[in-house]
């Protein structure tokens, strides 16, 4: 199933400039990403959302039952690809923990930040803090390691946040109230030309 903008959205997105949201599960990057597509005035497009569209599914963990990780890597790759590619307006998309992990994302993000058509957002969130936060709200996710939460989300942490680094343009500290971050994001985002 492919994704389609809706045409009250499409444009040709020559000139789109799309801010990416990357960082750790429990960052913030969904609700960080709907405040600031209110702030800008645009579409905000959560990748878990198409993928979980595209699998005809209700959460990502039914995704990873069925199907497993991999399935799901390559469903985070397939929508990126093709919210990037579509006539889409300047929108803000927020990706899972885990999907700059996957080469092919990676490339993607880096090619369309060379080409100018993405800025990259890390919120960097200590593992500590994310795992307070699932605590409260656990969501959907599946567990990775099989491990304690706050065992799991600083293993990855080692793992992931080296990736985050080196594809972020800007990196915002997520332990903040929402419309701290959203300023921040807001002023960074200023020097690559984007409203």
């Amino acid at each position: 199933m492919a994704f389609v903008a809706p045409p009250s959205l499409a444009r040709d997105n020559r000139g789109a400039l799309h801010l990416v949201l990357i960082g750790p599960r429990a960052a913030g990057k969904t609700t960080v990403g709907r405040h600031l597509a209110a702030r800008r005035r645009c579409l905000f497009l959560d990748l878990d959302d198409c993928v979980l569209r595209r699998f005809g599914a209700e959460s990502v963990r039914e995704v990873f039952e069925r199907a497993g990780e991999r399935v799901w890597r390559q469903g985070e790759h397939d929508a990126l690809a093709a919210l990037l590619d579509a006539p889409l307006a300047p929108a803000v998309i927020a990706l899972g923990g885990g999907a700059p992990m996957t080469d092919s994302i990676a490339r993607r993000l880096h090619e369309d930040r060379v080409q100018g058509r993405v800025v990259v957002v890390h919120l960097a969130c200590p593992a500590a803090v994310s795992a307070t936060r699932l605590t409260r709200e656990p969501g959907d996710r599946p567990s990775l390691t099989g491990r304690p939460i706050t065992d799991e989300l600083e293993s990855l942490a080692a793992i992931r946040t080296p990736r985050y680094e080196q594809l972020a343009d800007v990196t915002v500290d997520a332990t903040r109230e929402t419309d701290a971050i959203v300023d921040e994001i807001v002023a960074a985002a200023r020097r690559f030309d984007v409203a």
